[in-house]
């Protein structure tokens, strides 16, 4: 939705690591397993095939955002979308859980974010508010729904 190339590659960054490290853990589980009847020597070669896995993956998802970085110098420059600078800054960020959904042309945004949990009630609603105003100002954004919720730091 924002059109930035750095956010979404940043996403497929993101989505690569949690592959890798949910494949790698399930591979390394597997090899932990004892030898059967089907396999004498144990499980162990699950680990290299896991490792073969993620590394093939890794190649894809940097040929295919090497791809779309020269196929967006070719087209020229494409100026990011407003939400993309939210996304961005939400990212970096004191969230707990974000939905977007789809509404029309718009979209409608349900955050959770975390307030120091000294903060007296008012001063809560008063970052809330700021942030939903915030959002609501975006061209994209319909409407937006920010809870909030105690963090210690």
């Amino acid at each position: 939705m924002g059109k930035s190339i750095a956010l979404i590659n940043d996403a497929f960054h993101s989505l690569s690591d949690l592959l890798a490290t949910s494949v790698a853990l399930l591979g390394f589980r597997v090899s932990l397993r004892p030898r059967d009847v089907s396999h004498h020597y144990g499980h162990y070669k699950a680990e290299p095939l896991v490792g073969l896995f993620v590394a093939l993956t890794l190649v894809a998802i940097g040929v295919i955002t090497g791809y779309r970085a020269i196929l967006s110098i070719i087209k020229g420059p494409v100026a990011p979308r407003s939400i993309a600078a939210v996304a961005a800054l939400i990212s970096i960020l004191g969230m707990h859980e974000m939905r977007v959904r789809q509404l029309g042309r718009g979209v409608s945004v349900d955050l959770h974010i975390k307030v120091d949990s000294k903060s007296s009630v008012i001063e809560g609603d008063e970052i809330a508010n700021a942030v939903r105003e915030r959002l609501e100002d975006l061209e994209e954004v319909d409407s937006a729904l920010v809870h909030i919720c105690p963090h210690n730091k």
